[in-house]
């Protein structure tokens, strides 16, 4: 070939082969082995330094897309990013935890993790099961009101004209997304004009936890339970595949908790709908849902502080009309999100299917009665302030053997410890305590509590006290 004008590297370049035989097939193992080789012992050049191919496949994944969230997991766990040489250093606790893994991260405090993160337009070599691929990550814009990044995408060139092979790294991404998920609950918000934002990832909350009056969690999860697995039912009934559960009364009675342990009992992804944010008009959270996945719940919060009933409405403009002109509160609506722009979402032609759309309020009386028919809220279940037996269930869950045994093997340990500090802190610093700041501290001691494990009936008498008191 000849060389080019760098003087590096040589161009149109060939290679004759004779082969002796008349037999095509020869040919083909030859090439087909040939290429296996240089798969298994060489890193291919660069996408960008080379010409298109028709042996090669670009795919991009968009950060706005759920399935940016499935590769990006994968590429981490598999050590993608380790032949970056060019990283950002960030121990920011709120960012999504990726990048290079440098040394055992796991066996260091919290507040000294750092992750690698290779820099924007970088590009990486892979391989995955026998074939190369090239990773390269665009970060996006920082939002100037949360500082979060909007707008990144990953491009993987694979160096295969087999399309299977990127069906199978995506169908192996998902799973690996989901099987961790058995694990966690992912709580996604919007934080900008119309687009998810943040994640948020909780531990399962376990259903026994949730101390509700015998039999309502089963309830709730059995009818959540028949509505995900009758899909072809629904279509065939002609009836929009959709399930409304409004939760309702009083504040701190368990109706968010629930929504949580729900979402991990059935592996789903919780989505919070943002009817009061700022900028969120109807068109917008139309455009915001359809980007939902389906199988995910869909959490409307405090949903009678979002707008006020119709009946209403007259009311607080005749009242408003009469106060004179401030500019601070001028234009200021109580939301964006109008109650038939809510309706349309739950229950119209255009609304997403295979959501479960939890609802929660604390006045079922100040809702519209169009939020509460069948079709758009099809469960309703109150809350109300806790039984005498849901007393004594929560003191008896919370001072079981299980949970007493791992609270006093902790205050057993960190007993010896805080022994020989005390000791030092003392002579290091001695604290004078006031008669007056004395009487305004109020600590609780458990230590003689905690020093010995109740028995099951111990603890089943102290918690028919606990309840009688209450």
């Amino acid at each position: 070939g000849v060389m080019a004008f760098n003087g590096q590297t040589e161009e149109n370049a060939s290679l004759t082969l004779t082969v002796y035989t008349r037999k095509k097939k020869v040919l083909d193992d030859l090439v087909e082995e040939a290429r296996l080789y240089y798969i298994s012992t060489e890193k291919p050049p660069l996408a960008a330094q080379t010409k298109k191919s028709n042996l090669t496949l670009k795919a991009t994944f968009e950060q706005a897309d759920y399935t940016y969230s499935w590769l990006l997991e994968f590429l981490n766990s598999h050590n993608a990013w380790q032949n970056s040489n060019e990283v950002i250093v960030t121990a920011k606790s709120a960012e999504q935890k990726w990048g290079m893994i440098l040394g055992d991260i796991e066996e260091r405090d919290e507040k000294l993790r750092a992750y690698y993160q290779p820099a924007s337009q970088s590009q990486h070599l892979w391989n995955w099961k026998g074939t190369w691929i090239q990773v390269q990550r665009t970060a996006g814009s920082r939002d100037y009101r949360t500082g979060k990044e909007e707008g990144a995408s990953i491009s993987l060139t694979l160096f295969t004209g087999r399309k299977e092979t990127l069906d199978e790294l995506v169908a192996a991404a998902a799973e690996q997304y989901w099987e961790r998920s058995s694990r966690r609950v992912t709580v996604h918000t919007c934080e900008s004009y119309g687009d998810w934002g943040a994640t948020i990832t909780k531990q399962i909350r376990p259903m026994d936890s949730v101390i509700l009056p015998h039999g309502m969690t089963d309830l709730m999860l059995d009818d959540l339970r028949e509505f995900m697995d009758n899909k072809e039912w629904y279509a065939a009934a002609g009836i929009p595949w959709r399930r409304g559960v409004l939760l309702w009364g009083p504040p701190g009675t368990g109706k968010s908790t629930t929504v949580h342990a729900i979402a991990g009992e059935l592996q789903l992804e919780i989505y919070c709908v943002p009817l009061s944010s700022n900028g969120i008009d109807d068109s917008s959270l139309q455009r915001l849902i359809a980007s939902t996945p389906p199988n995910c719940i869909l959490l409307l919060e405090d949903i009678d502080c979002a707008f006020p009933p119709r009946e209403n409405e007259e009311d607080e403009a005749d009242a408003l009309s009469g106060r004179p002109f401030d500019p601070y509160t001028y234009g200021q609506a109580k939301s964006n999100v109008t109650l038939s722009g809510l309706l349309n979402l739950l229950d119209s032609v255009s609304s997403e299917e295979g959501r479960i759309v939890f609802a929660t309020t604390n006045h079922i009386d100040r809702l519209d009665p169009a939020l509460l028919r069948p079709g758009r809220m099809d469960l309703r279940v109150e809350y109300k302030n806790a039984t005498r037996q849901q007393t004594i269930d929560l003191f008896s869950r919370f001072y079981s053997q299980e949970l007493m045994t791992k609270t006093t093997k902790s205050t057993q340990l960190a007993a010896a410890a805080e022994q020989q500090q005390e000791a030092e802190v003392a002579r290091a610093k001695a604290v004078v305590l006031s008669d007056e700041a004395a009487a305004l501290i109020k600590k609780s001691d458990n230590s003689s509590f905690l020093a010995s494990v109740p028995t099951v009936n111990e603890v089943a008498e102290l918690a028919v006290k606990f309840a009688e008191k209450v």
